[in-house]
């Protein structure tokens, strides 16, 4: 899980740690290009939760970002508009729900 107050450049950060992994794990081309060695045996989940204070995770080049985490979590109380996104956009949640989600995971 990655914690952020801010998205300005650590959730691009977290997002390319995901894109490693995935290729790590998943492309034995690059694997052996670059030297990568995964051999876990689990699933990793890759979170992200943030509190939103700048108001900056509804823009659209936040939202394509989103798209390689399992899951957003947003604490920030949300606006109507930003709530209406949220419906639409299934990976990016209350934070309140961040409970069910585990125990569904595990």
């Amino acid at each position: 899980m990655s914690l952020k107050t801010s998205l300005r450049e650590r959730a691009g950060q977290t997002m390319r740690w995901k894109l490693l992994l995935d290729v790590a794990r998943e492309c034995p081309t690059l694997r052996e290009k670059y030297g990568l060695n995964y051999h876990g045996h689990g699933r990793i989940f890759f979170v992200l939760l943030t509190t939103n204070f700048y108001k900056e995770m509804f823009t659209s080049q936040q939202m394509a970002n989103f798209r390689f985490f399992d899951s957003v979590y947003v604490a920030r109380m949300l606006n109507k508009k930003e709530l209406s996104i949220l419906k639409e956009k299934s990976f990016v949640k209350r934070l309140s729900k961040i409970i069910d989600d585990i125990n569904a995971f595990f």
